[in-house]
């Protein structure tokens, strides 16, 4: 509904937050750290290894950064 409103003009701007830190992570990083994330998908393997890894970083998203959670998230 809100994009609908931004897109038919009624609206100039849009605030859209999520419960789930993860997905908001995920979205803060592609909009705010775009070079960095192109990036960090570029170097990083795809391997059960990193699978865990990246999953040891959602278990404890309380603990890492923003961006770590967010790519995280998308990986």
């Amino acid at each position: 509904m809100a994009l609908s409103l931004l897109f038919q003009g009624y609206v100039h701007e849009l605030h859209l937050n999520d419960i789930d830190k993860s997905i908001w992570s995920f979205w803060n990083a592609i909009v705010n750290n775009t070079d960095k994330f192109v990036s960090t998908i570029e170097n990083t393997p795809i391997a059960m290894e990193e699978w865990h890894k990246q999953k040891d970083i959602q278990k404890n998203s309380k603990r890492v950064s923003n961006f770590d959670l967010g790519f995280s998230t998308f990986f």
